[in-house]
């Protein structure tokens, strides 16, 4: 299994297909989806970031940016925390930010099934993937923020965890000491399950 790293994210390359569906959450200053639409060039790429899009290049034309927050619950609205790169849902945060969920954001994209999901959310890809809805996607290559409270995301958390996503394995998910702490940094789930990987053809409405 040869398995490639872009902007700290891993996923296998050979499962991306030569016109993969890639979800970018967390996609501040777009690094990550300028690289996919390099290695991918037919990709079809949607980002999500709840700061205004900040894009340092313009990337392919199968691109669709929408300003929320990707979540695991279906509120309309979250506190957050703004600070740059690390801006995140928080319950004390004194600004407010739309959001959505990956249920919500499929069927308004029109989205049947992902083939690479990149989550880098700041913390909330814990109730994210605790909620999250079967095989939807091939991969998922996520940085988990456990060492915000390395006694709730310990191992026992992620054993639950994997219970919760028994359509997925881990391939990668070995703890590294980064700033400013030791945590999951760069995790790898693969779907276990055929998948029909059927896209709409359809452009998506835009937010209105």
């Amino acid at each position: 299994m040869a398995l490639i790293t872009i902007c700290g994210h891993t996923f296998e390359e050979a499962r991306l297909p030569e016109e993969p569906v890639i979800l970018d959450a967390g996609s501040s200053g777009f690094g990550f989806t300028n690289e996919m639409f390099r290695l991918r060039p037919a990709a079809r790429v949607i980002a999500l970031d709840p700061i205004a899009e900040r894009r340092k290049e313009k990337p392919g034309e199968q691109f669709h940016f929408m300003q929320r927050a990707l979540v695991g619950h279906s509120n309309p609205q979250v506190p957050f925390v703004e600070g740059g790169t690390g801006s995140h849902v928080a319950e004390k945060g004194k600004l407010v930010t739309a959001c959505i969920s990956i249920q919500a954001l499929m069927r308004w994209f029109e989205v049947h099934h992902w083939d690479l999901v990149k989550l880098d959310v700041e913390g909330s890809e814990f109730p994210i993937l605790e909620n999250w809805p079967g095989p939807i996607a091939s991969q998922i290559s996520v940085e988990f923020h456990d060492y915000l409270d390395p006694a709730k995301w310990g191992p026992d958390y992620f054993s639950d965890l994997w219970k919760k996503l028994p359509c997925y394995r881990a391939i990668q998910h070995e703890a590294t000491s980064q700033r400013p702490g030791v945590g999951h940094w760069d995790t790898l789930l693969e779907c276990i399950h055929e998948v029909d990987r059927t896209h709409s053809t359809d452009r998506p409405r835009l937010p209105g």
